[in-house]
């Protein structure tokens, strides 16, 4: 047998199974399901049943059913990830005790690049508005792959998976209007040219509300986002496969945001927020005779948003090279480098500002990945290596060694052993900002970046095994141990504040008032160290050819400890919000031949802040019922979060407050031909 990585772009063979048409409950077996092959692992295509990571494949089909409407509803399918929504406009996504307004420990792609904001080295998820009708499938990861995809892969990865154009000829219309979030609307059509090319073009717009605020802070205005874009894929000859695409968006949002206009008072005003954002992708990729493949994949992202406190113009260039090589029939190498380039442009004001404002940061790196089929089939060994440098932090090695052991085709067991770390930011390095609330204890404190700050670092060690009992039951389980060290912190700062924050003091007045409370001095340091442990748990079940049910389990506990030198006293924890376990029960039932009913049930325990409980456990239910209506039309009505008529899933954080979600129900309707 030869062994052969298979790249990126390369067709997939298992993906027909979802492409195209969405087939039936009846058509997607589980043994289809687990033949699904997935590339965000070992940047080569494998089977579901032989990736030895803990990953799991959100497919369209699950998309369709669970009622999202957008990209962070579709991720919540996920086992072990926390998606909460912290008010009208934002998200916060995280997996195994980490999670933050920012994402900063997850690396989350779209077809392959990077939605990565570089003021924050994190996601502002408000901007990942996916069309989710073109979603092939959603690629989850918990647990490190920066061997394979850099800095910011420590708790997981999300690769999102667009459908390519010969798999969206035709034409496709979806509205749905509701009582939480008044609209949403997509459009898109596709067409072939020629034999061997074919393109899509899309237009989408959502309209999400505000949520509920108490009554003493300022409601903010809907959230609007619009979306247009176009791809084209074409495959010149047998060995060549080229894709490009390209989008622009346009957001406007009010937001709540917090204030310290003087030290003992806290101020909520409105403002509103947006801008525009773009992007262009090109891929093209060979194989030769021999079946080795290279790849070069290049992108451009310009990001120009107002966040209320500060505006950002953000500009990032990259380029990304890998090339998979047969050394025989047991043996394979794929090695590969790229470079980014990040520029910012921030414009800040008295309450919020960077030092310096603009900033170039580079990125290169190089990775190398040896795979060796000890037992064909059986037993495969993966170990690799990435070097990153990066401007002011220096380099950065994130190792891995992965086991995969398959003694049938329905069961298989894996361990790993990674590395992985997430790297500073603008606001790291440059943050000068007026902070008070929970984080600093109800305290006023003047936040300020640290040019010398590291990279964050994280080693972790995983195990897991998949079981299918049959044909109708399937049976996953994780379990991790993580060791985190130079973990960032606020610290407070024995020396005097500096020319700028005293000038900013006098301005407001606090200095000529003897009784007003000044501000603490706060410098971010990798200040603290951590251990997270847990593990993942999920079923599948067929009742029958119309009835399958599903349900997992997480849980992650994390205690967090000083670096050396550090003074307890001293230090405000800015790490996380997670729950420390979650559970969800999905079932997906076809009631004859137009109707279908789905219903989720889902419990999000406690969450905390530096052991603190800031909002308490939940459980929520959502219906779906769909209706078809003939062979190109479905009505479906949808209810999200019906136990409760409102509901905190997140509490705020340092720029944004949070609200209170309430209960949605909503009507659409869909029609493709």
């Amino acid at each position: 047998m030869v062994f052969r990585l298979r790249s990126l772009a390369i067709p997939l063979v298992s993906v027909a199974v979802l492409s195209g048409q969405e087939k039936d409950l009846a058509a997607l077996s589980l043994e289809e399901l687990m033949n699904v092959e997935v590339v965000s692992v070992r940047k080569g295509s494998s089977k579901l049943s032989r990736t030895p990571a803990a990953v799991h494949v959100v497919t369209q089909d699950d998309i369709r059913r669970s009622g999202a409407l957008n990209l962070m509803d579709a991720i919540r399918l996920a086992p072990g990830v926390h998606v909460a929504r912290m008010n009208g406009t934002s998200w916060a996504v995280g997996m195994r005790g980490f999670n933050n307004f920012a994402s900063n420990k997850l690396l989350v792609m779209v077809d392959g690049r990077t939605v990565y904001n570089p003021l924050l080295s994190g996601v502002v998820w408000n901007h990942q508005m996916v069309m989710l009708e073109d979603i092939e499938r959603i690629e989850v990861i918990r647990g490190p792959a920066g061997t394979m995809w850099g800095a910011n892969a420590v708790c997981g990865v999300i690769n999102v998976v667009t459908k390519r154009a010969q798999d969206t000829v035709g034409a496709l219309a979806s509205f749905s209007a509701g009582s939480m979030d008044p609209g949403r609307g997509s459009l898109r059509y596709g067409a072939k040219w020629g034999t061997n090319k074919a393109w899509r073009t899309w237009l989408h717009q959502e309209v999400n509300g505000p949520g509920r605020v108490p009554a003493s802070e300022p409601r903010p205005g809907n959230w609007l986002a619009r979306r247009s874009g176009a791809r084209l894929d074409w495959q010149p000859t047998e060995q060549d496969q080229v894709e490009v695409q390209g989008e622009i968006t346009a957001l406007d949002a009010g937001v709540n945001l917090i204030r310290y206009p003087r030290p003992g008072l806290r101020q909520v005003e409105n403002r509103e927020t947006g801008g525009q954002a773009g992007f262009a992708l090109a891929k093209w990729a060979h194989t030769n005779r021999r079946g080795d493949t290279t790849q070069v994949q290049t992108f451009a992202d310009v990001q120009r948003m107002g966040f209320g406190l500060f505006d950002l113009d953000a500009r990032t260039a990259d380029v990304d090279v890998q090339h998979s090589v047969s050394l025989g029939e047991q043996h394979g190498l794929l090695v590969g480098g790229g470079f980014r380039a990040n520029a910012i442009r921030a414009a800040g004001t008295r309450d919020l500002f960077f030092d310096p404002a603009n900033r170039t940061y580079l990125v290169a790196n190089g990775f190398v990945q040896y795979e060796w089929q000890a037992v064909p089939q059986i037993l495969v060994l993966t170990t690799g290596v990435k070097l990153e440098r990066y401007t002011l932090a220096g380099n950065a090695l994130q190792p891995s060694v992965r086991v995969m052991f398959t003694p049938t085709s329905r069961q298989g067991y894996w361990a790993a052993w990674s590395g992985a770390v997430r790297a500073p930011a603008h606001t790291d390095y440059a943050l000068r900002y007026l902070l008070g609330g929970p984080a600093t204890g109800g305290l006023l404190s003047t936040v300020s970046g640290n040019p010398s700050i590291r990279p964050e670092r994280m080693r972790a060690l995983e195990v897991g095994g998949r079981w299918q009992m049959n044909r109708r039951s399937l049976i996953e389980v994780a379990l991790f141990h993580n060791r985190y060290d130079r973990l960032n912190g606020a610290y407070q700062a024995p020396f005097p504040l500096d020319r700028e924050s005293v000038f900013r003091m006098i301005m407001s007045g606090a200095l000529g008032n003897p009784s007003a409370l000044s501000p603490i001095p706060l410098v971010q340091v990798n200040g603290m160290t951590g251990t997270a442990r847990g593990g993942e748990v999920s079923v599948h079940y067929d009742l029958s050819s119309r009835w399958r049910v599903s349900g997992s389990y997480g849980g992650a506990f994390l205690k967090t400890g000083l670096a050396k030198g550090i003074d307890r006293r001293r230090l405000t924890d800015l790490q996380t919000y997670y729950p420390d376990h979650q559970w969800q029960v999905r079932s997906f039932s076809d009631l004859g031949r137009r109707w279908s009913l789905d219903v989720e049930i889902a419990r999000v325990g406690h969450i905390r802040h530096a052991g603190q409980l800031v909002v308490p456990g939940f459980t929520r239910a959502d219906l779906r019922i769909e209706r078809k209506l003939g062979a190109h039309t479905s009505l479906i009505a949808n209810g999200a979060n019906l136990l409760r008529p409102w509901q905190f899933e997140y509490p705020g954080e340092t720029l944004y407050t949070g609200g209170l979600i309430g209960r949605s129900l909503s009507i659409g309707v869909r029609w493709e031909r």
